[in-house]
């Protein structure tokens, strides 16, 4: 059964500094479902009293106050990620804040901001602006869903901009779409416009988020600028009509299955800036025929090729 983890503390214990306390944690789906995971362990990190760790069964997360707004986030080896991935769905990653204009924090935990996951605010109508500190490296699916107050879709019409960033798009785009002045492009952003032929990738864009492109059928070409330095999990995936990719120097990895099942593609020359392909990156790639692969490549993922018949 799906639930929403929305977390409610029957009682809680405040805990000092390096001190756990418990708390009761209950979820209820929309139904009304209830069901409990037991107890909920809480700890105040180091010194300070904003900084809270809360474990359960196979879960955790911390949650932190920074000039009057509350967040929740993830760490991954000190990366900080807004928000965080519960039992069944994102809990979210605003928990109260005291302003509808919010700028989220270049550092939470002590670590950089480097992600907003999946629904990391989803529902916050309330939210007139926001911030996304540069720290910032993605943004996860739908992770400004229903926040209509937010979107800009005016500097690039159909496409809804969220502090710089390509998070979506409002209507069926079709033909040329110009990115100039996006700083990044977010999770599945244009996947499924099947409509769309070419695209402008300005070099401010430093990242391109998993599943950004995929299955654009209608993409013949594609140039990915100086600027990117990464290019996501499936971005490009199932974009059959792609004959041309040209991958600038600046990039350093290229993600899982990224060009998987672009049948289209003949030729790929990977520069000196990657280090990495991942996993199954260009397999299905039926019409390859000749791959360039430099010297600074030192991990190639599994399956990274498979299904090149022409190579």
């Amino acid at each position: 059964m799906s639930r929403s983890i929305r977390l409610r503390f029957l009682f809680l214990v405040v805990a000092v500094a390096g001190v756990r306390a418990t708390a009761s944690a209950e979820y209820y789906d929309e139904t009304g479902y209830y069901d409990s995971f037991g107890t909920a362990s809480v700890q105040t990190l180091g010194d300070s009293s904003d900084i809270q760790e809360y474990t359960g069964s196979g879960w955790i997360y911390y949650e932190q106050t920074v000039d009057g707004t509350r967040w929740r986030f993830d760490l991954d080896d000190c990366n900080a990620i807004v928000g965080c991935v519960g039992y069944y769905k994102p809990r979210p990653a605003l928990v109260s804040s005291s302003s509808s204009d919010v700028a989220i924090p270049s550092h939470l935990g002590g670590c950089p901001v480097v992600r907003l996951a999946d629904s990391a605010l989803s529902g916050c109508s309330g939210l007139t602006s926001i911030t996304i500190p540069d720290s910032v490296t993605s943004i996860g699916k739908n992770a400004f869903s229903g926040c209509d107050s937010l979107f800009d879709t005016s500097t690039i019409p159909g496409v809804r901009v969220v502090d710089g960033w390509a998070v979506g798009h409002e209507s069926t785009l079709v033909g040329e779409l110009d990115l100039t002045g996006v700083r990044g492009i977010g999770d599945y952003a244009f996947s499924d416009c099947s409509g769309l032929t070419a695209i402008t990738i300005s070099d401010g864009v430093t990242s391109i988020g998993g599943y950004a492109f995929s299955d654009c059928s209608g993409l013949t070409a594609v140039t990915i600028p100086n600027g990117v330095t990464s290019i996501g999990d499936h971005a490009f995936s199932g974009c059959s009509g792609l004959t041309s990719i040209t991958i600038s120097d600046g990039v350093t990895s290229i993600g899982d299955s990224a060009f998987s099942g672009c049948s289209g593609l003949t030729s790929v020359t990977i520069p000196d800036s990657v280090t990495s392909i991942g996993d199954s990156a260009f397999s299905g790639c039926s019409g390859l025929t000749s791959v360039t692969i430099s010297d600074g490549v030192t991990s190639i993922g599994d399956s990274a090729f498979s299904g090149c018949s022409g190579l």
